[in-house]
């Protein structure tokens, strides 16, 4: 019984040090794009170095709301099916002393209406997190003017060691006091 009280209160600990969660951000500006083959397999975008933040902003970007020229994008982003991907800046962030830069990683899927799947990094004040990134476009068809890109995010942060120090430290004093119980 002492043993399986351990391990419970381990993987609670554990299971709760880490969540993933759904963030929103709406970016505008003059950008125009282009798809290959049926079904897509590849794209082109060519973006509006300087973009706008619309809408709502949730989850990591809920510190950015509607700003002008705040985003900057990468020059353009290419992608053919079957060829490797560079990881590229999509875009940077910079308003009020917040600041926040996405890189996709990689590319999982791509649809029609030019959604774009994959992995990616995230810098959000100073904090890095990991996930997966969906950048799809709104108001727009192809090789038209003023396409709205939104990205929604699953994220999940990473610890810094100091917090996993402490958090290590608080488990074994747990764990001692549970054993100590126990003993008596």
């Amino acid at each position: 019984m002492k043993l399986f009280a351990l391990i419970a209160l381990s993987a609670l600990t554990i299971g709760s040090a880490s969540y993933a969660k759904a963030d929103i951000i709406s970016i505008s500006g003059s950008d125009t794009y282009t798809t290959t083959g049926s079904p897509v397999t590849g794209f082109d975008i060519s973006f509006d170095p300087l973009a706008n933040i619309g809408g709502t902003s949730t989850g990591i970007f809920s510190s950015f709301t509607g700003c002008y020229q705040c985003v900057t994008l990468t020059s353009s982003l290419s992608y053919s099916e079957g060829t490797a991907f560079t990881p590229t800046e999509l875009f940077s962030i910079a308003q009020n002393g917040n600041t926040a830069t996405v890189t996709l990683t990689s590319i999982n899927s791509v649809t029609n209406d030019l959604s774009v799947n994959g992995n990616a990094t995230f810098v959000v004040n100073g904090t890095t997190y990991y996930g997966t990134l969906d950048f799809t476009t709104q108001g727009g068809d192809q090789g038209v003017n003023n396409v709205t890109f939104s990205a929604t995010s699953t994220t999940s942060p990473v610890p810094e060691p100091a917090s996993l120090a402490l958090f290590g430290t608080g488990l074994l004093g747990a764990v001692g006091a549970i054993r100590r119980k126990y003993n008596v």
